[in-house]
């Protein structure tokens, strides 16, 4: 699964030189972040739905593998799967696609995390403007 980095990475990098009285930086952070985190979202959905399927495909090998192998014998069949190189490819696939989810969700909780914050630094600067208006 392939996604665009370069957004994240821009936001990242504003975000880690944002200071407290720069309202136009924090703004565009906060309104940026949103479609990224959306972006993001989106990209997990499909890795979610990806990982249940290479899930679901490894148990499907594994049990084919199990009944061909000893269909009399559940516990033999099962230990002839669990070292059969198709059921291991498959497995190892599904742990791939697993670690997507979790550093695309990492992401997501990133900006929100960011766009959170950046509201916070412009409100408050929006907040200093007036009072010292």
């Amino acid at each position: 699964m392939e996604f665009d980095n370069s957004l994240y990475e821009k936001l990242k990098g504003m975000f880690g030189t944002l200071r407290d009285d720069d309202p136009q930086t924090a703004y565009q952070i906060a309104k940026e972040s949103v479609s990224a985190k959306a972006y993001y979202e989106e990209k997990l959905a499909e890795a979610v739905k990806g990982a249940s399927e290479l899930d679901y495909e490894a148990d499907r090998i594994a049990a084919n593998i199990s009944n061909t192998q000893s269909p009399d014998n559940v516990s033999k069949g099962q230990r002839i799967a669990d070292a059969s190189t198709d059921v291991l490819e498959a497995r190892k696939l599904h742990a791939r696609m697993k670690w997507v989810v979790g550093q695309l969700q990492a992401r997501v909780n990133f900006l929100e995390s960011v766009h959170f914050t950046a509201k916070m630094v412009y409100e408050n600067a929006a907040k200093n403007y007036r009072r010292g208006a």
